[in-house]
């Protein structure tokens, strides 16, 4: 999936006259484009290592800030 916004000055509906950079958050004024992938094991057998990957990408990002 692909976002694309179009905060310029060109655009008759941007609200930032003139335009302003905007950032992602929860505001009516942020981007709040988000993409949420539901995945499943193809044998229930891999459901730990599947769980383990998912919680250690999570653990990861959650150092980096």
């Amino acid at each position: 999936m692909e976002f694309t916004y179009d905060n310029s000055g060109e655009n008759p509906r941007n609200p930032n006259q003139p335009p302003a950079r905007v950032g992602w958050g929860p505001g009516s004024k942020n981007e709040m484009a988000g993409l949420h992938i539901e995945v499943a094991p193809a044998r229930e057998s891999d459901a730990q290592e599947l769980s383990d990957a998912l919680w250690g990408k999570i653990i990861r990002t959650l150092r980096v800030r």
